[in-house]
């Protein structure tokens, strides 16, 4: 494996992303991404595992990015969001398909 300083366009933003946060419409609703997993909790339980990637965009939707693709690993069915707004302890992903930006904090 061979590391190519620059190439990745996203890095500054998947640096950032990694770590607990905490829905603020509902508390009780947490995502943890840690490397290229999206964990999904809810109350406490661990719910589903998905395989996250940063791309420029999705396929059938509106050509603006970065988005965060994330992939099912059993159905192989695909949610798509662009990042909105990424910082230290803010980020705001919108479900395309869905006009209510999904709103989390840490």
């Amino acid at each position: 494996m061979t590391h190519f300083p620059g190439l990745d366009r996203w890095q500054a933003e998947r640096i950032v992303m990694q770590g607990l946060w905490t829905s603020t419409d509902d508390p009780a609703s947490q995502i943890l991404i840690e490397g290229s997993d999206v964990q999904e909790i809810y109350g406490g339980a661990r719910m589903s595992r998905l395989f996250a990637q940063i791309a420029p965009r999705c396929e059938d939707a509106p050509n603006v990015g970065p988005v965060m693709i994330q992939t099912d690993p059993e159905s192989r069915e695909r949610f798509c969001y662009l990042i909105e707004d990424v910082s230290e302890d803010w980020l705001e992903l919108i479900y395309f398909g869905n006009p209510n930006p999904l709103v989390y904090w840490r």
